[in-house]
């Protein structure tokens, strides 16, 4: 994500700045959990930074900065590639099936899913809604969130940050792509559709396609005039207008900004509406606020009366009074409401909660809504915010009241433009959730039974019964299911917060494994499939525990536990006990971790390492000599390491970075030196990073499967040829983040469309 323009400088385009950030937010809680223990655990924000350091190292080679434009490329290779092949490798391999988590129950039937970014109400049947989901695509469901379905899987990317319906037409559905609040990855501009969501067309919106776009607004009176806002990506955020619904686009403003949120309020008795747009401003060097009163053609600047320089803000439109609206800021933790348009401000912060927890982390989870209550003789505003938690506020008192909201960490607040008074629609880092006003008070239910958007990160499956699988997910720690693939269940790593992977004994399925990562590390284990579990954490002083890497792997025959920092560390089952720095070998470079962890099946002491950046270690137990075999390959992060199931010397690797290789094969480890072929068959791979690879084990030899960004892909000749097994064998066009064999079954653990299985064996 080249930068350019007079934009917002972000620390997540460079490796070495977000290394620095990452390790100040994990010294701050890691001292926070030292002096008080505040929350028991984990905060989000190291966990989105970690997460962020994590994917920009798998790109950043061979420069400290990621070659975005790479994803470009590597789309339009994937789509030049064979498809009729593809289809005719059904019969042999089968379709990708979806396995969950479905039916997510965290407790009592309160089921959770993944991230959604934003929503959209129709204003003519409030039972079809729209999400947009950081990593999953658009949904629709047309029964009030019981039955969810996507709409979007064969799009080139499905980062989603903005849905909006046309007032009109409730089947004309415009969706902005990227994912704004991960620092806009994965954009591609605007999609439309005409027919509710069946079919969408890309819109040409020129350079609008290079940033993550926050924000649309179809206008109610005119619906041919679309306004639209982005930011944090390749060029300048600004604000673009569209006078002919989608077809072309012009620049309705000269500011730049990376825009976080656009609104229109109600027409006021002379049919004029107010438009108000909020973002962070490079050339002020502070968040600022314009308005629009003549449908997004010009654009003039209001000052609400923050004291500090604001971060972020946000902002809502009252939907009973055309001149009222209301704006928030991160930085001072204020809240103003104007009655004329924003020309002058009253302050209604009141008792808000002022907390750091609450309101650390606002650039991530930070929105305004405002609904109305007019059920009585005088209608008045209900003010929604939602940070980490959810918060109301009735105009007519001084008073906040904090609600209960389904999961942390609030993307957006939706309303029901028909009915403003019912409550409020959350998105959230666990998916859709409904806060409704009823009698008695307010009633909170969940949305996600059918929602299928989870952010899993790793995970494993048992190779003898294919209902259990489990799976380290963003932010809804670990995602398990042990006997039913319909009903999904929450396991808790120690620490909590994001779960980063996930280990079934490969010879008594029973025992498993989960691991925490990020600010605070643990590994958990049970004998029973989590009836009971208990804490195995090593001691490790003064190794390195890398927030996303410290992978787990077991011997074939399930008697040792290895798991790596930026050591090799054992653990004896029979006796529970650690070794540890097998060797007395450090396995990776300083301030380095090891990423990728395999076993032989045919020797349970011959080990391998894959470090993240470039260094693969192999050894023999009981002794542990270690030799480093990475001659001649890119240093670049090693993340997956398949063996030969019969023969130990026999490897294949799976890299980070661009401009290189991503799939390497060495026949004879022994060798010296060993000699590595890169099977990415010379460029017929696309040129992104690799996140798994593995091996068919009926014929490791010549079958393998290897995981990229863009997809999964497949060859039957030893890498000689590969053929994309994504889309048209029905996985979507998702990010990939590991690849697992369990018998012969192939999983593939997804950023946003949760877990999915190959089948080639038919087994049920």
């Amino acid at each position: 994500m080249a930068s350019s323009g007079n934009h917002r400088h972000s620390p997540f385009e460079s490796l070495k700045e977000l290394k620095a950030l990452l390790d100040n937010a994990l010294e701050e809680a890691r001292s926070r959990k030292r002096k008080d223990d505040e929350k028991g655990g984990e905060v989000e924000g190291p966990s989105v930074l970690a997460s962020a350091y994590d994917r920009l190292r798998l790109w950043a080679f061979p420069n400290d900065r990621a070659d975005w434009a790479a994803l470009d490329r590597a789309r339009a290779h994937r789509e030049r590639m064979d498809k009729r092949h593809a289809e005719s490798l059904f019969a042999l391999l089968g379709r990708w099936e979806f396995l969950g988590p479905r039916a997510f129950d965290t407790g009592g039937g309160h089921y959770t899913s993944g991230r959604v970014n934003d929503i959209a109400i129709d204003p003519r049947d409030s039972q079809t809604i729209y999400a947009g989901a950081a990593g999953g695509g658009v949904w629709k469901t047309i029964d009030n969130g019981i039955t969810w379905k996507p709409l979007s899987d064969t799009w080139p990317m499905m980062e989603i940050s903005s849905v909006a319906i046309d007032p009109t037409n409730s089947s004309v559905i415009y969706a902005g792509t990227g994912d704004f609040d991960d620092w806009g990855q994965h954009h591609f501009g605007v999609m439309k559709s005409t027919d509710g969501g069946v079919t969408f067309s890309l819109l040409p919106v020129g350079e609008a396609a290079q940033v993550s776009i926050t924000g649309i607004v179809v206008d109610p009176d005119n619906p041919l005039i679309v306004t639209i806002c982005g930011g944090h990506g390749g060029v300048a955020g600004r604000v673009w207008r569209s006078t002919d619904g989608g077809s072309t686009w012009a620049r309705a403003s000269s500011i730049t900004a990376d825009w976080m949120k656009l609104v229109i309020s109600k027409a006021d008795g002379g049919g004029v509406r107010a438009m108000y747009v909020v973002g962070w401003s490079d050339d002020f060097r502070t968040g600022v606020s314009y308005r629009s009163l003549d449908r997004g053609a010009t654009w003039h600047l209001i000052k609400p009366p923050f004291v500090a320089d604001q971060s972020e803000l946000s902002v809502a439109a009252s939907p009973l009074t055309p001149e009222v609206v209301y704006v928030a800021g991160s930085v001072d933790r204020k809240v103003f409401k104007s009655f004329d348009h924003g020309d002058t401000w009253n302050d209604v912060t009141h008792d808000l909660r002022q907390d750091d927890f609450e309101w650390n982390q606002s650039w991530y989870d930070f929105d305004l809504a405002c609904g109305a209550i007019g059920t009585d003789s005088a209608p008045r505003d209900i003010l929604y915010i939602g940070l980490k938690h959810l918060s109301s506020w009735d105009s007519s008192g001084i008073t906040w009241k904090e609600l209960p909201h389904g999961h942390d960490d609030l993307h957006v607040l939706a309303i029901d433009p028909t009915r403003p008074g019912r409550g409020v629609l959350i998105g959230n880092d666990g998916g859709v959730y409904e806060q409704e006003r009823v009698a008695h008070g307010w009633d909170l239910s969940s949305r996600n039974a059918t929602l299928g958007v989870t952010q899993c990160y790793r995970g494993d499956a048992s190779p003898f019964d294919a209902r259990i699988c489990i799976a380290g997910t963003q932010d809804n720690a670990v995602a398990s299911s042990q006997t039913d693939l319909r009903a999904w269940g929450q396991l808790f790593p120690p620490s909590g917060g994001d779960a980063i992977a996930a280990l079934v004994n490969p010879a008594n399925q029973k025992i498993q494994f989960i691991e925490a990562g990020v600010a605070f590390h643990g590994i958990a284990r049970t004998a029973d499939q989590w009836k009971t579990s208990k804490e195995i954490t090593p001691s490790t002083p003064g190794d390195v525990l890398d927030a996303f890497s410290m992978p787990m792997a077991m011997d074939a025959g399930g008697t040792r536990l290895y798991w790596a920092s930026d050591y090799l560390w054992v653990r004896d089952e029979a006796s529970g006990v650690w070794a540890g720095r097998l060797g007395a070998q450090q396995l990776a470079g300083t301030g380095n971790g090891v990423r990728s962890l395999a076993v032989a099946e045919s020797d349970p002491l011959r080990v391998y390492t894959g470090s993240t950046d470039g260094q693969i270690w192999m050894a023999d137990g009981p002794g542990f000599v270690w030799k480093r075999i990475d001659e001649s390959l890119p240093k670049t992060v090693i993340s997956a390491i398949a063996v030969h199931p019969r023969n130990k010397n026999d490897i294949l690797v799976a890299i980070g970075g661009t401009g290189t290789g991503h799939v390497f094969h060495c026949a004879d480890t022994t060798a010296t030196p060993p000699v590595w072929d890169d099977v990415s068959a010379g460029g017929v791979l696309p040129d992104l990073p690799a996140v798994g690879v593995v091996r068919d084990s009926v014929f490791p030899d010549s079958r393998f499967y290897a995981a990229l960004d863009v997809g999964v892909f497949y060859t039957e000749d030893a890498g000689k040829h590969w053929t994309d097994i994504t889309v048209p064998l029905g996985l979507p066009n998702v990010q990939l983040q590991d690849l697992r064999l369990a018998g012969n079954i192939v999983y593939a653990f997804t950023y946003g469309r949760g877990a999915w299985w190959l089948n080639p064996t038919g087994q049920p």
